[in-house]
């Protein structure tokens, strides 16, 4: 099995950091290697271990005082190391409750690389800025995969991000949209608002966050394209539940792979879906946006 990233870390800091850093990873669906989520009962813990660190793309290292005194977790630091002289950047550390002094007598390696800091720093947002390097699809979709599990959350199904946690997870990286595109939004939110409760303003915002908003609008047309396509050749196209559906599915579809959502939407047919993909396939002009994992070994 392949992971995104390998969490090394010292068991003292579990309760405090390590576990809701764990989670909130998984929660944005970031495949992590935790011991607590990937060992079982009567597991080798080293085989476990090692198949962790190469089976994953990056090593996430949360480096504090008790981290520097376990033989084990230098074990798993070695082994970063070692990955990150053959394949580049692997190595992604977290300063937890530490200084540079702290540092500088561990390993000087380490204190030339940029690190996070748990310090002041709420554990959702370091969890969205190593999404952003280990799974750039995932962040940079994480939009539409909001306003898919925002339409069906009340059918039972979790949403993982609320779309409020945008405003303070990510920084604006644009504080004023051109005219142009402030009107193709206005456009695309009041073509979908039917079908959730999602406010103009709200997306207007969730744009100046996006870091290229242009590629963003570019997506949501080809949705909109693929939707009137699609409409009139799903069974009850003027069924509001019908319509809600269709748009549910281009969502997904927009940063899922075919796989994917063959085994989770069930609300239409094989056939539907297989056609659904062809048709945003030749609407969208952005190519290969979902993501392939690189195989790093």
């Amino acid at each position: 099995m392949k992971y995104d990233l390998f969490i090394s870390h010292a068991s003292e800091d579990k309760e405090s950091f390590v576990r809701p850093l764990a989670q909130a990873l998984s929660k944005l669906k970031v495949n992590v290697w935790y011991d607590e989520f990937s060992l079982k009962v009567g597991d080798s813990l080293s085989k476990s271990i090692d198949m962790g660190l190469i089976n994953s793309s990056f090593g996430v290292v949360v480096l504090s005082k008790s981290f520097m005194q376990k033989s084990w977790t230098d074990y798993e630091l070695k082994s970063l190391i070692s990955k990150e002289i053959a394949y580049g950047k692997v190595i992604l550390p977290i300063w937890h409750e530490i200084t540079k002094d702290d540092l500088l007598n561990f390993s000087p390696f380490l204190v030339d690389k940029f690190a996070l800091n748990s310090m002041g720093t709420d554990v959702s947002k370091i969890a969205f800025q190593l999404c952003e390097v280990v799974r750039p699809d995932i962040f940079e979709n994480l939009t539409r995969k909001m306003v898919y599990e925002y339409l069906y959350e009340d059918k039972g199904q979790s949403v993982d991000v609320n779309i409020s946690e945008i405003e303070n997870m990510f920084p604006v990286r644009h504080e004023v949209l051109p005219l142009q595109l402030i009107n193709r939004i206005k456009l695309m939110h009041n073509l979908f608002k039917d079908y959730n409760d999602i406010s103009l303003e709200i997306t207007i915002n969730n744009f100046k966050h996006d870091t290229n908003p242009e590629r963003e609008m570019t997506i949501w047309e080809a949705i909109a394209a693929t939707y009137f396509d699609l409409i009139e050749r799903v069974p009850n196209p003027r069924n509001f539940l019908t319509k809600k559906n269709v748009y549910g599915l281009l969502v997904l579809i927009s940063y899922s792979e075919k796989e994917r959502v063959l085994k989770q939407f069930k609300k239409f047919d094989e056939e539907i879906i297989e056609l659904a993909f062809e048709l945003f396939e030749k609407n969208c002009p952005i190519k290969n946006t979902h993501f392939v994992m690189s195989g790093m070994q």
